[in-house]
């Protein structure tokens, strides 16, 4: 009877509502030299400026900008957590073990995403109603901060949608990738096994795109042993590039990942083993 619903927000523009010193802003310069009075209707405009060549600078984060990334990520957290709107106990952290609770938390940049266990009854309720406290304390926030998240990519109790990239069904208890991006790519790798000629070049970036919602059943890497060593014949070289006639095994390998794409997802009703199992391969 469990669940799980789906909190999450998405900042428009979120660089662009950080500010930073003036002695930042020097060194996000772009550009050449304009005369000042060209500015003269915009807010930053001084009049001081009189007749003196200007160079355009960004009081502000510049995407692309050094350490832009770390400062948003680093902003955007602190800013939950003053606000009660992000547990650290109950934060998603890149390799680190999950923690073990029915709400998670998670701050990407400019993503923020609570995920909550319902369950029946009163337990289910309490995590609800704390995820709606939650919410409400980021959204005042952002309101009073750096303005409100893209309302199309908002989603609020939902039970299935897009978690920073992948695609989680609360209801079934699956996550992987976008289906349909899985059955384009599935389609695609078809078509290319029943054609039978392409170069290693192409291969290689077929079966990259592969590689993200093999992440989700990581066994299933085993399937490509034959392509992976096919996509690497030419190296760099313009001998990568050659049409060339795909080998049997690849062939095969192309159309299995094909057919197994429906089966490329985390089964998170999946119950743990109670024992650790171990073998060792030695004489």
């Amino acid at each position: 009877g469990e669940y799980v619903e789906i909190d999450a927000s998405d900042l428009e523009c979120f660089y662009y509502t950080a500010r930073v010193s003036t002695k930042r802003a020097s060194r996000n310069v772009f550009g050449r030299a304009f005369p000042a009075s060209r500015f003269a209707a915009l807010k930053c405009y001084d009049s001081a400026l009189g007749g003196r060549m200007v160079v355009p600078a960004l009081a502000t984060l510049a995407m692309g900008d050094r350490n832009a990334v770390d400062f948003a990520q680093r902003g955007h957290r602190e800013l939950l957590l003053r606000t009660g709107a992000l547990d650290p106990r109950c934060e998603v952290r890149y390799g680190a073990p999950l923690p073990r609770s029915r709400t998670l938390h998670g701050v990407m940049i400019d993503d923020r995403v609570a995920l909550s266990i319902v369950a029946p009854g009163a337990d289910g309720q309490a995590t609800a109603a704390r995820a709606r406290r939650e919410w409400d304390a980021a959204m005042t926030a952002y309101a009073a901060s750096c303005g409100e998240p893209v309302r199309e990519k908002s989603q609020r109790r939902a039970r299935a949608g897009r978690v920073w990239g992948a695609w989680l069904d609360g209801q079934r208890g699956t996550l992987g990738g976008p289906p349909e991006r899985r059955a384009a790519l599935a389609l695609l790798t078809l078509r290319l096994a029943v054609c039978g000629w392409s170069s290693p070049a192409l291969v290689r970036r077929l079966l990259g795109s592969w590689v993200f919602h093999l992440m989700f059943r990581r066994a299933a890497f085993s399937v490509l042993d034959a392509s992976f060593r096919y996509a690497h014949g030419g190296g760099d070289t313009a001998d990568a590039a050659r049409l060339l006639r795909l080998p049997a095994d690849v062939r095969a390998e192309l159309t299995a990942i094909a057919l197994l794409a429906p089966l490329l997802v985390t089964n998170l009703r999946a119950p743990v083993a109670p024992q650790v199992w171990c073998s060792d391969a030695s004489p």
